[in-house]
């Protein structure tokens, strides 16, 4: 009996190269990611007015200097980022990289300043935990992708 490869769907002729597969999702993210950080500043700015109240909830102010300071550094990451990307820079791929790296120790500063406060350490576990399996991920790919390699890096 001769034996059978089984093809995924796979061409081979067809070169991994350019803006395709997964980096579309990554072209959308990072077109996005600018608007994110401005409403998630808009909002840091709206609730950081109400201290009286998150005085009496012992909501540590900490959590709104380092989220502030964090969604900045991330606007303008964003910015660098999409420049790199649309003209397919050697230097995407560490700047995207780095920018991942920068999000999880954002996510894990948050997570324990914020794991003191009844009712929110549920939440932030699962964002900490979504947070850094995402980031765990999306470095995988930058580092093994064909396409990334072929678009950034050759």
């Amino acid at each position: 009996m001769e034996k059978k490869t089984i093809k995924m769907g796979v061409q081979e002729d067809v070169e991994l190269c350019g803006i395709g597969g997964w980096l579309i999702w990554i072209a959308i993210e990072l077109i996005l990611t600018p608007f994110t950080s401005l409403i998630n500043l808009s909002k840091i700015s709206t609730l950081s007015k109400y201290t009286d109240v998150m005085e009496k909830m012992d909501f540590p102010m900490f959590y709104w200097t380092v989220s502030r300071i964090g969604y900045m550094i991330l606007l303008v990451l964003s910015v660098i980022l999409i420049v790199l990307f649309f003209q397919k820079r050697r230097l995407y791929v560490p700047f995207a990289i780095g920018e991942i790296i920068f999000r999880m120790i954002m996510v894990t500063s948050l997570m324990f300043i914020g794991s003191g406060i009844p009712g929110m350490s549920g939440q932030l576990i699962l964002i900490f935990i979504y947070g850094i399996t995402s980031g765990i991920i999306w470095i995988l790919y930058y580092k093994k992708s064909v396409r990334v390699k072929n678009t950034f890096i050759e």
